[in-house]
């Protein structure tokens, strides 16, 4: 019988589930080891090993055992490196950490590491934590995550004559093609799943999703990229994932009464 072997990480709570009668069944997205399903066992009435450390958005310095990749981890032991407590003070905060978490939850598979990912999540949790809830941030996120997850939207280019970006040219976006039509390849080709997009809006999109972190306070973001890209985006993700996350639904409908 093979002995179980240990491993240490560091890992993000993506969510958590109840099993049994005391114990979670945990997933992360960790540093080494991508996304990372656990169980903890006797979590839910733990006072010392996993108090306060498998909330969600959670990161942690994580040690847990298995046989094997292709089998359930036994979380041994769970010490916070930063429970973000401002996230959880804040309402906004929160449903917009909780949606950053509920992608890459849906768009990561077990055991495909992606230590560039982790950081991506961990740089923007931070920057939430910090106290930037703009759209701008939302955006910049869900195109970079697109580009790390290999769903990058086509915006350099036309994807049907692969014309580069013309400032003289228009330009509408094909949801179920993932790319840039220009206007005369769409007049040739009409598709009825299209959104008119601006050029102000997709090189802003570009810019977003190459330039530095702390930088992005920097690029302006006016109330029709905020619209255009928003429509073009959350869309776009809806497409690829088959549905609308439930994260994202809350958050807008929350958003839009003000609270």
């Amino acid at each position: 019988m093979n002995a179980r072997a240990t491993h240490k990480t560091e890992g993000i709570v993506l969510k958590a589930l109840n099993y049994g009668d005391s114990d979670l069944i945990v997933t992360f997205y960790t540093r080494d080891f991508g996304k990372l399903t656990a169980i903890a066992k006797g979590a839910r009435n733990s006072r010392k090993r996993f108090v306060n450390v498998l909330e969600p958005f959670c990161c942690s310095s994580l040690l847990f055992a298995r046989k094997q990749r292709d089998q359930l981890a036994w979380l041994e032991s769970c010490h916070r490196l930063n429970e973000y407590p401002q996230i959880r003070k804040s309402l906004d905060r929160t449903l917009l950490a909780s949606y950053l978490i509920d992608l890459v939850d849906h768009f990561s598979s077990e055991e495909k590491t992606d230590p560039e990912l982790f950081l991506h999540l961990q740089t923007f949790l931070s920057l939430i934590e910090e106290g930037d809830t703009s759209e701008r941030l939302l955006r910049f996120f869900e195109i970079r995550h697109l580009k790390l997850s290999g769903f990058a939207p086509a915006l350099d280019r036309c994807i049907l004559c692969n014309s580069p970006l013309d400032s003289r040219q228009q330009y509408v976006f094909s949801i179920a093609q993932g790319g840039l039509h220009c206007r005369s390849c769409f007049s040739k080709s009409p598709d009825s799943n299209i959104l008119p997009v601006s050029l102000g809006t997709i090189k802003t999109l570009l810019l977003g999703k190459e330039i530095e972190a702390g930088k992005m306070k920097r690029i302006l973001f006016s109330g029709q990229t905020a619209r255009e890209s928003k429509s073009l985006l959350s869309l776009f993700i809806g497409h690829i994932l088959g549905k609308e996350l439930k994260s994202l639904k809350v958050l807008d409908e929350i958003q839009s009464m003000g609270v």
